[in-house]
């Protein structure tokens, strides 16, 4: 069965940063002081961008639209730990620790979480540190390490988050 992924990521920035329309499809709007704008990019990555010149931080989110639904039978689980992968290092970033070090570093936070249909990855940070961030972000999509020392250590951080909700009918 073959699945469609797509994928979604949203932009919140000060007014620092301005929007070009790039196309006559993209559309910006301003209500309540806010303004959005959503594109499509060549890649079919659907994006909205909303400034605000109240917004504290600069913030993004991507959604996978694939969860643990979509998981192979023989292999339940595997969304989260993919989550929990690219985190651990890039092709750019190799360390295991820099995105999370360069976040907390520029008063930042990440954090993701995978549901039945989507996995959804997301950061906060300072303004100026924005850039930096989604650099580093975006390698998550591009090219993760999966780096062999952290398979294991992974695979048990996710099962045991698997047994810590087993008596939570929510989970």
């Amino acid at each position: 069965m073959k699945s469609l992924i797509r994928l979604s990521l949203l932009l919140l920035l000060s007014t620092s940063c301005t929007f070009k329309q790039q196309k006559e499809k993209d559309v910006i709007k301003q209500v309540n002081g806010m303004s959005f704008m959503s594109m499509t990019l060549p890649n079919e990555l659907e994006v909205l961008l909303v400034s605000d010149a109240r917004f504290k931080k600069s913030s993004a989110a991507m959604a996978v639209m694939v969860g643990s639904l979509e998981d192979p039978v023989n292999a339940e689980g595997m969304a989260h730990y993919l989550e929990h992968m690219l985190f651990l290092g890039t092709k750019d970033f190799p360390k295991s620790d820099e995105y999370s070090t360069f976040m907390e570093r520029n008063g930042g936070w990440d954090n993701a979480y995978t549901s039945d249909e989507v996995t959804n990855y997301m950061f906060e940070v300072d303004h100026a540190a924005i850039d930096g961030a989604l650099q580093r972000f975006s390698r998550f999509f591009v090219s993760p390490l999966f780096d062999a020392n952290y398979l294991q250590r992974e695979k048990n951080a996710v099962n045991s988050e698997f047994e810590k909700n087993l008596k939570d009918d929510g989970w």
